[in-house]
C-alpha cells in the first residue's frame, strides 16, 4: 500500500535532516519516506524461506563488499557474474529494490522466486528491533557487518554529498552530519542501537546470527571468508581449500571490483539516486583521521561509551561480581571492533560449535599459527580432541584442586606448554564467562617463568605491545545458572592464588 507524504506528517515524528530533506521516526529509528515505505512493505509482505541468507548492515559499513563475498561463497560456480553485474543487483535490498515502491515491484532479474530451491541472498538496513518478528519466523540465516562509527560517518558523508551534488544542491557540512549522527537522527539511525540489536542476537544465537566487523574482514579476509562459508553450510572442501578461498577473496576485493566496467558505469539504476560507480569509494580503515577534528572524535567516542557501557546499569540482577554483565561484555567487544589486531573477541557458543576453526584463529592472532602439512591433525590431536576437551581435563589430578572449566583457557595453556613462542613482551588474556572469569597473565619471552592463575581479579591495563583476548558466554540464562552454582561453592571455600611452574 502506498503511503502518502501527508500521512507521514500526521502519523510519525519528524526531524529536518539537511536542506529540505525530512526524516521520519518509526519504532525508534529514523527513515527517509521511501525507506519507511519499503520497510512497512517488507514487514507486511516478506516471508523469509528457511534457506534464505540475509545480509544486514547500517549504511556505508561495507555492505557492497559483503554482497560480493556472500554471492561468491554461495555461488562459487557463478563467481564470474561479478564481472558483468553490480553486487547490488546480485544481492538486492529488501526495502529498496524488492519493495519500496508505491506498489511492490517485481523482483530483480537475479532474484530467485519463492519456489526456488536455490539460496536467496538479500540485504537490508532495517534494524533488528523492527525486523525481529520477520527474521524469527523462519530458519533463515543473518550476517551482520559493523564498522568503526567514525569511518562510517565519513563514508556516509561522502555518499550523501554525491547525491546532493548530483541534484545541484549545496554539500552537507561535515559538522552537521557529525551532529546528526551523534543525536541518532541519520538514515536508519541511531547507529549504535542498530549495531547492538544484531550484536546481541549473535551472542545469544550464533547458529542463526553471524556478526563481523569491517575491520576484522579487512585484517584477515581469508580466515573470515572460511568462517562465513562454514556458517552458511557450504564450507570449502578438497585439497586446494586455501587456493579456493584466495580466489574468492581476490575476485571480491575492492581493487578487483573497481576494475569491472559495470562498477565504473555512470548509469543510475531505477532503484537508486546515484550511479553504480558512486557505490564504491576507498574502503579504507581509519580514513576518518583525514577528516574529523579532535573535538568531533571525542564527541563520537563519548556517545559510543555511553551506549556501550551504559546498558543494564539500573538492573539490580546484573549487579553481581564484576557486573553489570552486559556492560562487561560490551566494553571488550567495543575494543575488538575498534582494534581487532589487539583485541580478540569470541563467544563460548562460537567456540563450542566449531573449536577447531576458532583455535586456529586464536593461534594466528597470537602470532603462533599451526604450520606443516599435518596442520589440521595438530589442531585436532593436540589442542582439541585430546589435550583440551572437558572430558580429558576432568581426568587430570590438577582438576581436583584447581577447576579449569574453560575449553578456551585450556587451549591457551596447551599452546604455552608446547612452547609455541609468542613474539610479544607481554600477553594479557581476559577470559570471562562472567562470573566464571579468570585473568591469565603470561610473561614473554621467558616461557619457563612461573604463571599466575588469579581467580576473580581484573586484568592489568593493556600497556605497550600487549594483546587482549576477550571471551564471553552469550546465553544469559546459562550464565545465571552457572553463576549461582559457582557462588554456592564459593561460599564453602576461600579463594587462593595458585602458581604453576
Amino acid at each position: 500500500m502506498e503511503i502518502q507524504n501527508h500521512d507521514f506528517d500526521s502519523c510519525f515524528p519528524k526531524v529536518k535532516y539537511w536542506g529540505d530533506i525530512v526524516l521520519y521516526q518509526f519504532q525508534g529509528f529514523w527513515f527517509l519516506p521511501r525507506h519507511l515505505q519499503g520497510t512497512k512493505q517488507v514487514l507486511d509482505h516478506f516471508k523469509p524461506l528457511p534457506n534464505d541468507v540475509i545480509l544486514a548492515s547500517f549504511p556505508k559499513t561495507g555492505t557492497t563488499w559483503l554482497k560480493a563475498l556472500l554471492y561468491s561463497v554461495i555461488n562459487r560456480a557463478s563467481i564470474n557474474q561479478l564481472v558483468t553485474n553490480h553486487p547490488h543487483e546480485l544481492v538486492p535490498s529488501l526495502e529498496i529494490q524488492v519493495y519500496g515502491r508505491p506498489v511492490a515491484n517485481s523482483p530483480p532479474v537475479h532474484f530467485p522466486s519463492n519456489t526456488s530451491s536455490s539460496t536467496r541472498i538479500l540485504s537490508t538496513h532495517i534494524p533488528f528491533q523492527i525486523l525481529s518478528k520477520t527474521l524469527n519466523s523462519s530458519e533463515c540465516r543473518v550476517i551482520y557487518v559493523a564498522r568503526n562509527p567514525k569511518d562510517t560517518i565519513i563514508s556516509l558523508w561522502h555518499f550523501e554529498n554525491s547525491i546532493y551534488l548530483g541534484q545541484k544542491r549545496e554539500p552537507q557540512p561535515l559538522e552537521d552530519i557529525v551532529a546528526s549522527f551523534c543525536d541518532g537522527s541519520v538514515i536508519f539511525g541511531p547507529y549504535f542501537d542498530h549495531v547492538l540489536g544484531y550484536q546481541k542476537e549473535s551472542l545469544e544465537r550464533p547458529e542463526k546470527f553471524f556478526f563481523i566487523t569491517y575491520e576484522e574482514l579487512k585484517s584477515d579476509p581469508n580466515i573470515h571468508v572460511k568462517r562465513l562459508a562454514e556458517f552458511l553450510g557450504c564450507p570449502f572442501v578438497g585439497e586446494d581449500i586455501d587456493e579456493q578461498v584466495k580466489e574468492v577473496v581476490r575476485s571480491c576485493s575492492i581493487e578487483t571490483l573497481k576494475k569491472h566496467e559495470v562498477n565504473n558505469s555512470s548509469d543510475v539504476p531505477s532503484w537508486s539516486r546515484v550511479s553504480y560507480k558512486s557505490l564504491f569509494r576507498k574502503g579504507q580503515v581509519g580514513d576518518h583521521m583525514n577528516y574529523l577534528t579532535e573535538d568531533m572524535i571525542k564527541r563520537i567516542d563519548a556517545i559510543r561509551s555511553e551506549k556501550f557501557y551504559g546498558l543494564a546499569a539500573t538492573t539490580p540482577i546484573w549487579t553481581v561480581v564484576f557486573g553489570p554483565y552486559f556492560d562487561h561484555v560490551l566494553g571488550y567487544q567495543k575494543e575488538s571492533l575498534e582494534r581487532p589486531k589487539k583485541f580478540f573477541f569470541i563467544t563460548y557458543e562460537e567456540l563450542k560449535s566449531d573449536p577447531i576453526t576458532h583455535v586456529k584463529r586464536l593461534a594466528e592472532f597470537l602470532d603462533c599459527p599451526f604450520v606443516g602439512e599435518d596442520m589440521e591433525k595438530q589442531v585436532e590431536e593436540v589442542v582439541i580432541m585430546r589435550s583440551c576437551s572437558i572430558e580429558t581435563l576432568k581426568k587430570h589430578e590438577l582438576a581436583a584442586t584447581t577447576p579449569i572449566s574453560s575449553l578456551f583457557e585450556a587451549s591457551l595453556l596447551v599452546l604455552d606448554v608446547l612452547k609455541l613462542k609468542i613474539a610479544k613482551p607481554t600477553l594479557y588474556l581476559q577470559l570471562f564467562s562472567d562470573p566464571d572469569s579468570r585473568a591469565f597473565t603470561a610473561r614473554r619471552p621467558d616461557v619457563s617463568a612461573p604463571r599466575s592463575l588469579v581467580h576473580r581479579k581484573p586484568p592489568p591495563p593493556p600497556w605497550g605491545n600487549s594483546r587482549r583476548v576477550s571471551y564471553c558466554r552469550g546465553n544469559v540464562c546459562h550464565e545465571i545458572c552457572s553463576f549461582f552454582t559457582m557462588f554456592s561453592k564459593l561460599l564453602k571455600k576461600t579463594l587462593k592464588f595458585r602458581v604453576f611452574n
